[in-house]
């Protein structure tokens, strides 16, 4: 697979695992705010007494939606740094039929290597914005 679409495919990778990781806390997070709300935990409760299968959802979720982050985290780690590796990959060494020195390697910036569809995505980009900034600043005060 070539280095563009699997950068694409990591890229939609962190996306999607970013959005499940967001909305799986954010539920279970709900779920723990109900549990304490209706059994007691929160302190709204007029009762002293807390169902034990209320406090074991209570924790149990925060428990969850703190694996869930931590999971998250470490994936999308492990994703980027594939990406990373990638683009500073040296290209495959030529015929030693040349004896020239060893030049020193050069690191390039990950940003440098686009795709032509990105390059003509962030040029649109551009155009857009410098458009806005220039239209509001014509634009007469209120």
């Amino acid at each position: 697979m070539d280095r563009f679409a699997s950068n694409t495919l990591r890229t939609l990778g962190i996306v999607a695992v970013s959005i499940v990781v967001i909305i799986g806390s954010l539920a279970l997070l709900l779920l723990a705010l109900c549990a304490g709300m209706f059994g007691g935990i929160g302190g709204l409760g007029s009762s002293s007494h807390h169902d034990p299968q209320t406090v074991k959802v209570f924790y149990g979720s925060i428990l969850a939606a703190v694996v869930l982050v931590i999971i998250g985290v470490l994936s999308i780690a492990k994703l980027a740094k594939g990406i990373v590796r990638e683009s500073t990959a040296l290209p495959a060494p030529q015929a030693e039929s040349q004896s020239l020195p060893l030049a020193p390697s050069v690191t390039h910036d990950v940003a440098a290597h686009l795709s032509p569809a990105s390059r003509s995505a962030i040029h649109t980009l551009v155009l857009a914005l410098a458009a806005q900034i220039g239209h509001a600043r014509n634009a007469p005060e209120t």
